[in-house]
């Protein structure tokens, strides 16, 4: 082969490299996507499986420890801890027991005040504060547990709050998966939603 069909061939392969690095990229993206959905998957119907166990109760966000904590003390969930990290996003691996998928922080007034972090909330009794909202026992399509999150240091929060009730600085929904938040709902399926279904369902705090 002469230097001018070498300088040919690297040409031509640089060519269709970089033809195939967007399609590659765009592969890898739904890969993670789709591995994001199998780790609400399998969190939600642990967190459905715990209330079942527990007077329709689901754990505590908070309350001495996280939520995904209490599923893994008491054996709802196996022994890969990196099922509560969505791998777009940091850290992509468990490191905590906080920085993890958001649990939607449910409110109620009691003695005049809003509550909701170290509550358990019962499922066949949930009602919000806020109305006209989708609800759970009419509507669980619609009614969301579980989401991708993102609070302090640009990273994954165990729980997400609205503007009303808690303002714009906490942890929120993340649009993360090309304008969308993935999100557990309480039929048991999982869907990306864009910002629209979480704004206007209780205005959810957003970061895109």
């Amino acid at each position: 082969m002469t230097l001018t069909e070498l300088l040919v061939t690297l040409a031509i392969i640089g060519m269709l490299a970089a033809l195939m690095l967007p399609g590659l990229r765009a592969a890898r993206m739904t890969a993670l996507q789709i591995q994001c959905m199998n780790n609400l998957k399998q969190i939600g119907m642990a967190l459905l499986n715990y209330a079942n166990e527990n007077e329709e109760s689901l754990p505590c966000i908070y309350d001495a420890k996280t939520w995904p904590q209490t599923l893994f003390d008491e054996g709802y969930l196996g022994g890969n801890k990196n099922v509560l990290v969505c791998p777009s996003w940091a850290p992509k691996q468990w490191i905590n027991y906080s920085s993890t998928y958001g649990l939607r922080m449910f409110n109620r007034e009691a003695s005049g005040s809003i509550t909701g972090y170290n509550y358990h909330f019962r499922l066949t009794n949930l009602e919000d504060s806020v109305k006209n909202l989708p609800s759970l026992q009419t509507t669980p399509a619609e009614f969301f547990f579980l989401v991708d999150s993102l609070g302090s240091l640009n990273a994954q929060r165990y729980y997400v709050c609205d503007e009303l009730h808690y303002g714009g600085t906490n942890p929120g929904v993340h649009l993360r998966h090309s304008g969308k938040a993935n999100a557990f709902f309480a039929d048991g399926h999982v869907e990306g939603r864009e910002a629209s279904y979480f704004h206007d369902n209780q205005n959810f705090i957003l970061y895109r």
